[in-house]
């Protein structure tokens, strides 16, 4: 039987071991189940004393280990208004590291989403909401103009603006 070992640094493209324990964090997120978080972590505890002798061969894997220690945010926005498209497309219009963004819409497409996670369950799609979550702990914004101030943007779009 042939074996190819995948190591965990990168070399010309990311390795898939940090590609894959950076999928495992949003993963968790997405569907606000711990046991993917816990797999990503054992892929980190895996390269664990590689990364501290040598960091610099595993940048994309560092992202995995911030992502670990501070955790994810997720962003779901429900409605099918033109208001809600257009808070969708700021939110992703910059980058948002350790960010998972949703947009429920109608129809039964989401059905398999609300069955996995218990906090998109209790969200209405036709409705225009906003339910931001992280550290354990979610809040739901009900004004889509209240959007900016609950994730600190200001009118251009600049990230970390007074509240």
């Amino acid at each position: 039987m042939i074996l190819r070992l995948k190591d965990g640094m990168d070399t010309a493209e990311p390795s898939t071991n940090s590609i894959s324990a950076l999928n495992l964090f949003r993963l968790s997120s997405y569907l606000e189940d711990p046991s993917y978080a816990t797999l990503a972590t054992q892929t980190l505890s895996a390269f664990s004393t590689e990364i501290q002798q040598h960091p610099f061969l595993f940048s994309s894997m560092l992202a995995a280990v911030v992502a670990g220690r501070i955790g994810m945010r997720s962003i779901v926005l429900t409605g099918s208004t033109e208001e809600t498209a257009q808070a969708v497309l700021k939110v992703r219009a910059r980058v948002r590291p350790n960010t998972t963004v949703v947009r429920l819409g109608d129809g039964a497409r989401w059905g398999w989403l609300k069955e996995r996670n218990v906090l998109v369950r209790e969200m209405e799609a036709e409705k225009v909401r906003v339910q931001i979550c992280e550290g354990g702990a979610c809040r739901e914004v009900l004004d889509m103009e209240e959007v900016g101030r609950a994730l600190s943007w200001d009118e251009d779009g600049v990230e970390g603006a007074a509240v």
